[in-house]
């Protein structure tokens, strides 16, 4: 027992030892559990070594690609066609790249081939690599859009205000690109010239240009034309098969079809259209006249000299910011059709500053505006100027000499600074620079 005493008996110094030690190793214990809080999320110069350890580990996980971050992402067999969001969030694709895809589909975008899901915005090579062996595309389902996309393309003249949607498929459309046009409808929008089809979103310019000979918009104004020939059978409209002339367009009569060129609202047009078939070498061109899409008699598109007759033999000219439709029909060279185009613009500039702008008006020529601007006077004080305190957006860029920028600079400037008391401030906004000040100041007011 004595023994036992003689190990676990210290003196005074042997104690305080022992305090020491044990304190010392309870403060290690102490700053080992504190340290992880201590420490500070810097990292110090690595070395040579370090650095390229460094970048093995971070070359390992790619993180653009979500396969490679997230383990949970499983690759199985699937047709990319409509396939349900949860299953493309399955195969690794983010959010944002599953909506570019339903986007796609919602504008009748389809996978035809393999390669195609690699065409998508945000689909990577790395990511499209590691999907491509599990697209599987029927072959019936590929089949029937290879049959479709070669489906058969007719050409015939046709009018495209409210073309039924078959008709439009024959001429060679797309459900999407159909779905725009009807949309356009039924907003109100309505094809008033062939160019108006040529600016549709989707509509190529090199199948516009086929179309254009085809696209017949019957009007309320008298059309006189020049037929150069007929045939018992459609002849391509090219211009090498009618002897280099541009834009034959053609109508059926008596089970032949009538090949005619230009198309003059007056006299005098109708002339030079004519000299122009016979300097290309047919002889026996002639004038024919339509209204409303329908053939009458010649005599009656020039026999009107009575209800045309111009307003400069009157004792009263037209005032032009003032004039209503019925007015301005009475103008020899103004029909309905361009007194709405002419009231269209007037409204869009707010009245017109001078009469020269009438040319903006399609479809007013050189040559008749000559003979409408005799008929008219000009009064800018009719003007109704836009209050760039007040205006929205939308009617800024109304305006055809005012861009979106431009608006979205007037607009920005009047929310950031409060109203403008004076025109000249706008140009406080970098995006209206001093030439187009110039151009639209007459146009606004403050007040």
């Amino acid at each position: 027992m004595s023994a036992w005493k003689d190990y676990f008996s210290f003196d005074k110094r042997q104690r305080n030892g022992v305090i020491v030690l044990l304190f010392l190793i309870v403060l290690a214990v102490a700053v080992r559990l504190a340290l992880p809080f201590l420490q500070k999320n810097e990292i110090g110069p690595l070395s040579d070594f370090e650095k390229r350890v460094q970048d093995f580990e971070n070359s390992k996980i790619d993180n653009d690609d979500p396969i490679a971050s997230d383990q949970s992402h499983v690759l199985f067999d699937f047709n990319p066609n409509h396939l349900p969001k949860e299953k493309w969030l399955l195969l690794g694709l983010k959010e944002w790249q599953v909506k570019v895809i339903c986007n796609y589909e919602a504008k009748g975008g389809s996978f035809r081939t393999k390669a195609d899901v690699k065409k998508i915005y945000g689909i990577k090579e790395e990511l499209y690599q590691k999907l491509e062996p599990f697209i599987k595309i029927p072959e019936s389902e590929d089949k029937t859009s290879k049959a479709n996309s070669k489906s058969e393309f007719a050409l015939f003249q046709f009018n495209p205000n409210h073309l039924p949607e078959a008709k439009w498929k024959i001429l060679g459309l797309k459900d999407w690109q159909i779905r725009i046009i009807y949309n356009f409808e039924s907003k109100g929008g309505e094809f008033r010239a062939k160019e108006d089809v040529g600016k549709i979103y989707g509509i190529k310019p090199e199948l516009y240009e086929k179309w254009k000979p085809y696209i017949v918009i019957p009007g309320d104004e008298m059309v006189v034309k020049v037929q150069l020939t007929s045939s018992s059978k459609l002849i391509d409209l090219k211009s090498s098969n009618f002897k280099g002339l541009k834009d034959v367009s053609y109508y059926q009569e008596h089970n032949y079809y009538k090949y005619t060129i230009g198309e003059a609202h007056d006299q005098e047009d109708a002339k030079l259209i004519l000299a122009k078939a016979k300097s290309a070498g047919f002889d026996s061109a002639f004038l024919v006249a339509f209204k409303n899409g329908r053939k009458v008699p010649i005599k009656k598109a020039f026999n009107n000299s009575k209800k045309t007759a111009y307003r400069k033999n009157l004792k009263e000219a037209v005032e032009l910011n003032s004039a209503d439709s019925s007015l301005l029909i009475t103008i020899y060279g103004i029909g309905p059709t361009f007194a709405q185009r002419i009231l269209k613009l007037r409204y869009r500039f707010g009245g017109f500053l001078e009469m020269v702008q009438l040319k903006d008006v399609y479809g007013i020529t050189d040559e008749n505006y000559s003979k409408i601007s005799e008929q008219l006077t000009l009064d800018t004080s009719k003007m109704i100027k836009i209050n760039i305190n007040e205006c929205g957006w939308g009617r800024l860029v109304g305006h055809p000499y005012i861009s979106k920028n431009a608006a979205n600079g007037i607009i920005n400037y009047r929310k950031q600074h409060g109203h403008y008391s004076k025109i000249d401030d706008i140009k406080g906004s970098d995006l209206v620079n001093e030439e187009l000040f110039l151009k639209i100041a007459p146009y606004l007011k403050t007040e």
